[in-house]
């Protein structure tokens, strides 16, 4: 699967492209396609805790293309990736229910 991702914070705006493969049940790996970095790589990891409950987390490696504007981004990318898992998180509790 393909998927496009825009970001944007304190006025740095970071558009990219990223493959993804599932491997059920556990992980999904990205890869960069297209975008403003010259590397980037990660994982997502489903840890089952319990029958209807798992621990989610993303793991980003990065490497951006412009010198200039490289801390900036890295800020920008750190912490997105967190408010990325809050929004994973949120959007699993809306289809399949909170502590079910």
């Amino acid at each position: 699967m393909v998927a496009s991702l825009s970001l944007k914070k304190a006025g740095v705006s970071l558009n990219f492209t990223t493959r993804n493969q599932l491997t059920p049940p556990s992980q999904i790996t990205l890869a960069l396609e297209q975008g403003p970095l010259s590397q980037l790589a990660g994982s997502w990891q489903f840890t089952e805790l319990r029958e209807g409950a798992c621990k989610v987390s993303l793991q980003l490696e990065f490497v951006v293309k412009n010198s200039v504007t490289s801390r900036l981004a890295s800020a920008v990318l750190e912490s997105v990736s967190h408010s990325l898992v809050d929004a994973f998180c949120q959007r699993a509790d809306q289809l399949y229910g909170a502590n079910q």
